[in-house]
């Protein structure tokens, strides 16, 4: 910016808050494994991960992502409850 350039922003086009994991189980039959296993390794994660709520029309998320999908990695990487590294 200081050189009078606007850095470009990627962002994958995604709408998304935390969302929690005893209610994944509870109501949508997320794996007990793999929900215990995501807070043995994000233990301050509070049994939270990221849902999506909404995809933006003609973003790269379009027709890949769906609202109510949870992300915890990104190209292998698992991210946690963490909105910033996804976006």
């Amino acid at each position: 910016i200081e050189q009078g350039i606007i850095p470009v922003r990627k962002h994958i086009g995604v709408i998304a808050t935390s969302y929690s994991l005893y209610e994944a189980i509870k109501y949508r039959k997320f794996p007990l494994k793999t929900a215990t296993s995501y807070a043995n390794q994000f233990p301050l994660a509070m049994g939270k991960a990221i849902q999506v709520n909404r995809v933006l029309v003609g973003s790269p998320a379009d027709g890949k992502i769906f609202p109510g999908d949870i992300i915890w990695a990104i190209n292998q990487k698992e991210i946690g409850p963490n909105l910033v590294e996804l976006d």
